[in-house]
């Protein structure tokens, strides 16, 4: 169902499409996941870094979603989804007022295990002609920019525990796709007009993973690099022909791989990768110190927990933590409750193969490069969701509890972490705007941190009334921001 237009609102729309499509060097574009080319870099964008009403040029209400704000031109799309109702919308970015939306009614397959899970959880990708989205089993769809539907594809049912977090990338007309899955794992290339399947690469013996494809570009050549459950892989874009391996890295992955000329990195830490005390001990807050006992031993973590001694442990008699959030997870007869042959199923679970890693790596490779072109790697304070950012030659990664950690791009020499002061989950990835990195923390803050001369320090810290675990916006001096409840454009 479509909100009706008005004939000269129609007319604007049509104007400003035109516009953007015959000189789309002159639309001011964020139009992808992390921004342009995937960077997540606004180095020449000054923006506020207090947060007050009055810099805050609008905030409207958005529907339930994790994808992230993108805009083209004055044109800003999300997706959304109330009950079985799954929305793309297109807002004015200058207004906030909505511009159309397309409703798509369906019934979900996806049971998740996670509170935080959402078939909007993927970003759009728009080229000023194409918007092409996608929610989970629905598949992906593509508008035109006055929301005319173009063409959608289904693809094979999936069922995995935490959904699908994977978004499309545009380039040159073709859609890049990573479909990962418990089953029918397969990377994608779509025609952007008619959604014909240009290639399709099978990676068969993937697990599930959630990371968005990224488009190398040298002087050279242009590689698709593509992070799956336990390697990173580079294809040729034209025609999907897997051209290179690095193995042994993370199962179920989240982030995504990002580069600068001639140095590609990858990183991510996953309690699949970990077991006993460390599993234990990272599914709570810092604030919730376990025994060894407690972190080691079934029975003795559900004495700790079971406040009631009924023998089985509740929602309510958790912590706010990983383990709350993905309670069903644990709790495979779908009670509400844990008991002790499920929560002794947990402690008993072996670790996954491959290790919590971040690497950089050199182009050039064939085959199997992961002894010859693994320039540097680290195992310490990595990403769970939000996805590493190269800026001025040095890595910056985001760990669970707000911990800020920058590597020497060329060395891997790891400077001393920093701690963000919030904690819980970061989901969002970190974004350069000019000689600060801005951070957005799941419950709700938004700090900045200065790195003049590699020296990181806070500025400043701002506090919304809800989470945040989509990546922001930046354009045109102004930050557009999404939380669990709004959406906010922020300017000085």
């Amino acid at each position: 169902m479509r909100e009706p237009y008005s004939s000269i609102l129609m007319l604007a729309l049509s104007a400003v499409s035109s516009a953007s499509a015959e000189n789309p060097d002159s639309a001011k574009q964020w139009p992808q996941f992390r921004g342009p080319k995937g960077h997540a870099i606004a180095s020449a964008q000054q923006v506020p870094h207090q947060f007050t009403k009055t810099n805050t040029q609008w905030k409207r209400p958005v529907p339930e979603g994790s994808s992230s704000p993108i805009i083209w031109g004055n044109k800003l799309f999300l997706t959304g989804m109330d009950g079985k109702t799954l929305s793309v919308l297109c807002y004015n970015r200058l207004t906030g007022v909505e511009l159309w939306r397309d409703e798509l009614r369906c019934e979900f397959e996806e049971d998740y295990q996670h509170d935080d899970c959402t078939p909007a959880a993927a970003t759009s990708c728009c080229n000023g002609e194409q918007l092409i989205s996608s929610f989970g089993t629905f598949g992906l769809i593509a508008h035109d920019m006055l929301g005319k539907e173009l063409w959608r594809r289904k693809f094979q049912n999936r069922s995995d525990a935490f959904g699908s977090g994977s978004s499309p990338i545009l380039s040159g007309g073709n859609v890049f796709f990573l479909r990962d899955t418990s089953q029918y794992s397969a990377l994608f290339c779509l025609d952007a007009k008619s959604g014909k399947v240009q290639w399709s690469a099978q990676r068969s013996g993937f697990a599930a993973s959630y990371s968005t494809p990224y488009l190398w570009e040298r002087a050279d050549t242009t590689e698709l690099v593509v992070a799956g459950s336990g390697s990173l892989d580079g294809y040729d874009p034209e025609t999907g022909e897997q051209l290179w391996t690095v193995t042994g890295l993370p199962a179920f992955i989240c982030p995504s791989p990002v580069a600068n000329d001639d140095r590609l990195v990858f990183g991510a830490w996953t309690t699949a990768n970990v077991g006993g005390e460390e599993r234990t001990r990272a599914g709570f807050a810092s604030d919730v110190q376990l025994t060894e006992l407690e972190s080691s031993n079934a029975a003795a973590f559900m004495k700790r927990f079971d406040q009631d001694a009924d023998g089985y442990i509740s929602r309510s008699e958790l912590p706010a933590s990983r383990f709350l959030d993905a309670f069903r997870f644990i709790d495979h007869d779908k009670s509400d409750t844990w008991d002790m042959p499920e929560l002794q199923g947990f402690f008993d679970s072996k670790p996954a193969a491959g290790r919590n890693l971040l690497v950089a790596i050199k182009p050039g490779g064939r085959g199997d490069i992961t002894d010859t072109h693994v320039l540097w790697e680290s195992t310490k304070n990595l990403p769970y969701v939000s996805s590493p950012l190269i800026y001025k030659k040095r890595v910056y990664c985001l760990k669970k509890g707000g911990l800020l950690t920058s590597w020497d791009l060329e060395t891997g020499e790891m400077q001393r972490p920093m701690r963000m002061g919030v904690g819980g989950e970061y989901y969002a990835t970190p974004i350069a705007i000019g000689d600060h990195i801005m951070i957005a923390a799941a419950r709700g803050a938004v700090m900045f941190v200065s790195v003049v001369d590699g020296k990181a320090r806070i500025i400043a810290k701002n506090t919304f009334e809800s989470g945040i675990a989509a990546t922001p916006a930046v354009i045109d001096q102004t930050l557009y921001i999404r939380t669990d409840k709004y959406l906010y454009a922020i300017r000085n």
